[in-house]
């Protein structure tokens, strides 16, 4: 869309509620604009104001679950990090445990990064020996409990952060739909009303239509 959404439905809203004045209304009866044409005009002009206003609410919640994700996963991660060096230094002298210390990046994809951070905590938990070694820098099992929590609220994140995305891009497709449908129905009143009321400038500048002299 050249114009911004805001401003088209300005445009739109002038043309669309000129057909309320009798006089307009009048002058278009003879080219089809019939009482109920007219009513399923001011009807979908309300309906994509509605749409208008669900796209722009489920952005926000969009964002709002972006931001709520990314904060969340970027404390996980912090803690994974540090807890990685932790166990490394832990294993030290342990060929065996340093197996179960992956290497770190942030660059992973989601999927692949939880399930990174989730095995490594398991297998803190699991792995004969694991926790005694990290206990003795205060990575303890109640924290480790709180890791993986912490992991799992991540998780739940991401899941309502992917569904608030596949929302917002419903919103927005249906929203486009309906503002492309209303700006033709508009261009086709402008175009009868400029054949009826031929150089009246003033009736067709209450219609939004400007008229070059």
């Amino acid at each position: 869309m050249q114009n911004s959404v805001s401003e088209t439905m300005t445009n739109c809203g002038i043309v669309v509620n000129s057909l309320n004045n009798a006089e307009i209304k009048a002058a278009l009866a003879p080219f089809g604009y019939t009482e109920e044409r007219i009513t399923a005009i001011l009807g979908k002009f309300e309906t994509t104001e509605q749409l208008v206003l669900k796209q722009s609410k489920e952005n926000k919640d969009m964002f709002l679950a972006n931001e709520n994700f990314f904060a969340d996963r970027e404390v996980v991660d912090q803690n994974f990090k540090n807890d990685l060096k932790i166990s490394e230094l832990s294993f030290s002298d342990n060929p065996d445990l340093s197996k179960i210390v992956p290497s770190y990046t942030n660059v992973y994809p989601y999927p692949q990064w939880y399930k990174t951070v989730s095995a490594f905590y398991n297998n803190l938990q699991t792995v004969e020996g694991a926790l005694a070694k990290v206990a003795r820098f205060n990575l303890t099992t109640e924290i480790i409990d709180g890791r993986i929590a912490a992991l799992k609220n991540v998780d739940s994140l991401h899941r309502i952060r992917t569904n608030e995305s596949g929302e917002a891009q419903i919103a927005t497709a249906q929203r486009n739909d309906a503002i492309d449908e209303l700006i033709d129905i508009c261009r086709e009143i402008k175009e009868i009303a400029k054949i009826a009321f031929g150089k009246k400038s003033q009736i067709l500048e209450k219609m939004g239509i400007l008229v070059r002299n």
